[in-house]
This record gives structure tokens, sequence and C-alpha cells, in this order.
């Protein structure tokens, strides 16, 4: 279907446990590769993707990064503007904030502003829901993934603009 992950094969999954165990023990969870064999689709693409993000923060913390969550970037951009622009070099005026807040009072929401390319694009409908997933799933698919998940993204927020 689109818009959904393939679940992994057996042999990309116990290979990734196995790549993975210290990790996966980190997050206090069992790095037994047959617990991951026998656990339901939805928790294996949750463990993946929270080990995936906590290298994503790894690399950031060995590099000169900043992480940013678009959605809340987004819901935060007037206070969140200027910090971003200094972080990049640029020197962060009250322009800046009064450009956003005047293109937004002609009633073209930065939201729906696209990059315009083909391959990828940042667009937002205002119908848009982030948490739009969890009305796909069954509420004990949603708690699976989000006991696994839930962790690692709050992580993420605590380190978003630490880095």
């Amino acid at each position: 279907d689109q818009g959904k992950m393939d679940p992994p094969t057996t042999a990309q999954l116990l290979e990734f446990v196995q790549r993975n165990q210290d990790r996966i023990r980190e997050l206090g969870l069992s790095s037994d590769a047959a617990f991951w064999e026998a656990q339901s689709t939805e928790a294996q693409l949750a463990l993946m993707w929270s080990l995936q993000n906590l290298a994503y923060l790894d690399l950031a913390r060995s590099h000169s990064s900043m992480i940013i969550d678009y959605d809340s970037f987004y819901a935060h951009r007037y206070e969140r503007t200027g910090p971003l622009l200094t972080a990049l070099g640029f020197s962060s005026v009250k322009e800046s904030l009064a450009f956003l807040r005047s293109a937004e009072s002609t009633g073209i929401s930065m939201r729906k502003m696209d990059a315009g390319s083909e391959y990828y694009s940042v667009f937002r409908g205002d119908d848009f829901n982030p948490d739009k997933w969890k009305n796909e799933l069954s509420a004990d698919q949603v708690a699976e993934i989000t006991a696994i998940t839930d962790p690692v993204y709050a992580r993420m927020q605590r380190e978003a603009w630490s880095s």
C-alpha cells in the first residue's frame, strides 16, 4: 500500500537485531532475535525507526548540526526562526519575523508553500494531521508502537535545538 512501510524479511530482521543488540538493550528492550521475530510487524518497524533515529542523534552530536522537526518548528516558527538563522550563520533580524507574519496575513499559509520539487515536497495542507497514522491502526497497535517509539521521540525533542 502507498504510504506504508514494507515489513522486514526474516533475514533482514535477524541481521538488524544482531547488529544492534547493544542499542536495543540501551532502550530497555529484549535483544533476543527470536523475541523480535515473534513480535508484530508494527513492533519490528517501531524498533527499526527508533534505532534509526538514535543513529541520527549520534550523527548530529558528532558533527556541527541542528535537528529540526518540521511540524514542531512550524508550530513555533516565530520563536525558532531567529535561532535557526543564527545557527546557519545569518543575522536574525526583526524583518525575518515580519516577513513570516506578512506572508501569512495575505492569506498564504507558509505551511502551503511547496519546495517545488517533483522528487521531494514539504507541502502540508490545512488538513495535515501528523497523528493521522493512529486513526488507521487499532488502539493496541498504536500502544505497541508508541511504547517503543515514544522514549526515542521524547529524546529527539529534548535534543532538537541543543546539537
